[in-house]
């Protein structure tokens, strides 16, 4: 059976600490980021290319958030996040990487996917 969660982050919402929570609260291990709705703000990317390359912006302006994808799995120090975004604030200001912390702009919609571990067959 597949589960499904939407998590609601309203405005200056910590992102990555709210879902930490939000998996805690319901037991979740490990999950998936599907799909998000809204914007961050004040937030860091760890893009990678030829070089990585931090992109920040702290001016409190929000980006939208075009795709977010990766994993959310917990561990024995806590939760470990590696989720990658794709934002945009105009056609001229895009950015994609590994999302390091921001904060919801006005709100935030996230769907996540629970992935259940004792389903998984090992061959």
């Amino acid at each position: 059976m597949v589960e499904f969660y939407s998590l609601r982050l309203k405005d200056n919402d910590d992102v990555i600490a709210c879902i930490h929570k939000f998996m805690e609260k319901k037991r979740i291990e490990f999950a998936m980021p599907v799909m998000a709705y809204g914007k961050i703000k004040n937030f860091e990317l760890l893009t990678l290319g030829k070089r990585a390359y931090i992109f920040k912006d702290f001016s409190g302006n929000g980006y939208e958030v075009a795709a977010m994808s990766g994993k959310i799995h917990k561990s024995p120090d806590g939760y470990y996040t590696n989720i990658t975004v794709i934002v945009n604030k105009s056609f001229a200001t895009t950015a994609h990487g590994l999302l390091r912390k921001a904060l919801a702009d006005e709100f935030l919609e996230i769907k996540l996917r629970k992935i259940n571990l004792s389903n998984i067959i090992e061959v």
